[in-house]
C-alpha cells in the first residue's frame, strides 16, 4: 500500500432511518454534526480497545476529524494514521504506511488486538447510529442546546 492509502468504510443499508433524519439535517445541521461527532468519538474509543498494540503508535494515531456540512450531507472522518500519523519507534515507519495492512491482515496473530479494529466497531454500532444521532439531536433541542 502506498503511504497515501487509507481505509474507507462506509455505513450502508440504513436508508429508512436516514430519511427520517433529513428533517434534522436540513433544519438543524450543527446539532446533527455535533451528535455525529459524539458517535464517531465513541466508535473510536471502542476501536482503540481492539487495535493491535506493539509500541502503541498505531493506537495513538487514531483520530476523529471535525464534522463537515455540505447541504444535507454531514460527515465525520475517523481513522488511523493520516492527520494523526505517528512514527513506530521499533521500525521507523509511520502509522499511515501500515495501518491499512494491519487492519486487513486476517492471518496475523496479535498478542493484543485484532484485524478489522475499525471496521468491526463501525459495523456493531451502525444499527443504532442514526437512532442515537436522532436522540442526541432531540436532547440538544429540548434542553436549549441548539443553535
Amino acid at each position: 500500500m502506498a503511504s497515501g492509502d487509507f481505509l474507507d468504510v462506509r455505513v450502508t443499508g440504513i436508508d429508512t432511518i436516514r430519511r427520517r433524519l433529513d428533517f434534522f439535517c436540513t433544519r438543524f445541521p450543527n446539532e446533527v454534526a455535533a451528535a455525529l461527532k459524539q458517535e464517531a468519538e465513541l466508535t473510536m474509543t471502542e476501536s482503540k480497545r481492539e487495535v493491535p498494540v506493539d509500541t502503541g503508535s498505531l493506537r495513538n494515531s487514531g483520530f476523529v476529524e471535525e464534522p463537515r456540512i455540505n447541504g444535507k450531507q454531514i460527515s465525520v472522518k475517523l481513522g488511523y494514521g493520516g492527520v494523526a500519523t505517528k512514527v513506530n519507534p521499533k521500525n521507523g515507519e509511520v502509522t499511515t504506511t501500515y495501518a491499512v495492512i494491519v487492519h486487513e491482515d486476517l492471518s496475523a496473530h496479535h498478542a493484543v488486538g485484532n484485524a478489522k479494529f475499525l471496521e468491526n466497531p463501525i459495523k456493531r454500532r451502525r444499527e443504532k447510529l442514526m437512532q442515537n444521532i436522532n436522540l442526541r439531536v432531540k436532547r440538544m433541542l429540548t434542553s436549549g442546546g441548539g443553535t
